[in-house]
């Protein structure tokens, strides 16, 4: 590379050398830069003047640089939204990466199409709020009410709802990934066309539950209570019900009333579930 062009375009980046973004731009320049010098000069160009015509061709930046500076501050910004009252916020197709949520008023809010990567929402009411289509990968849920929230092609990726309301909440055509369910409150939540893979629920009231249709590939049931909860025609690979105290009567009766009506189970999962005396008969073995 020359030397020259090097330290000219050194600079004229030197004022904005703490952004990442325009480093990656000024790399690239200098790459173009130097194939057009090296252009010129087989061409015959004296050295002298072919860095004056490719010096020349630069032009004017600034507000390229400017722009670029504005975005990825929008992008990068981090949020706290403690202890306010942001109830109905519009909120649709915002970048709010890493913000935080805590004692905060947030019901009836859209976040539809947002992306709320690495938030956190903590004590907060988040009652009728909605994260359709909205980007939940690594936020955590603590203490939070979320009664009636709707998620529908949410994105959830270790995604983690620790002691939460989530009562009549509805989970439409979502794919849970890594996520975790402790000690929260999943009465007359819907899941409707729900895959679950590598999913833990732990310490979760299950009873009358309805996963019918819905898939599970290694998902524990981490002392979940399941009574009266319904499997039917789904699909269930490697899943574990891990009970509290698997020798109580209580436990028995309450995995015997597990409805698997039309599932498809593995060989591992259907030989646990039959070692416990349920009603398999109408099961798929996958």
């Amino acid at each position: 590379m020359n030397s020259k062009i090097n330290n000219y375009v050194n600079e004229l980046f030197e004022p904005y050398r703490e952004t990442k973004s325009i480093e990656d731009i000024k790399n690239d320049l200098l790459c173009d830069l130097n194939e057009r010098f090296e252009e010129l000069v087989s061409q015959g160009k004296s050295e002298e003047q072919a860095i004056s015509e490719t010096l020349d061709s630069i032009g004017d930046i600034d507000e390229l640089l400017q722009d670029t500076i504005n975005l990825t501050h929008k992008l990068e910004r981090k949020l706290s939204f403690r202890g306010g009252d942001f109830k109905n916020s519009d909120l649709k197709n915002s970048i709010l990466k890493d913000s935080k949520f805590s004692g905060s008023s947030v019901k009836d809010a859209d976040f539809s199409g947002s992306d709320l990567t690495a938030s956190v929402f903590s004590a907060s009411d988040l009652k009728r709020i909605n994260f359709h289509k909205a980007n939940l990968t690594d936020c955590k849920f603590y203490a939070s009410d979320i009664k009636e929230g709707k998620f529908k092609e949410t994105i959830l990726v270790r995604t983690h709802f620790d002691t939460c309301d989530l009562k009549k909440s509805e989970f439409v055509e979502c794919k849970f990934k890594e996520v975790i369910f402790l000690k929260s409150d999943l009465k007359k939540v819907e899941f409707k066309s729900c895959s679950f893979e590598d999913t833990q629920f732990k310490y979760i009231d299950l009873e009358d539950q309805d996963f019918e249709g819905c898939s599970f590939k290694n998902v524990n049931f981490d002392k979940a209570y399941l009574k009266e909860a319904s499997f039917k025609n789904a699909t269930l690979q490697n899943v574990s019900f891990i009970p509290e105290n698997p020798l109580t009567n209580k436990y028995h009766k309450m995995i015997k009333s597990i409805d698997f009506e039309g599932a498809c189970i593995d060989k591992v999962t259907y030989n646990y579930l039959k070692g416990f005396g349920i009603e398999l008969s109408g099961v798929k073995i996958i």
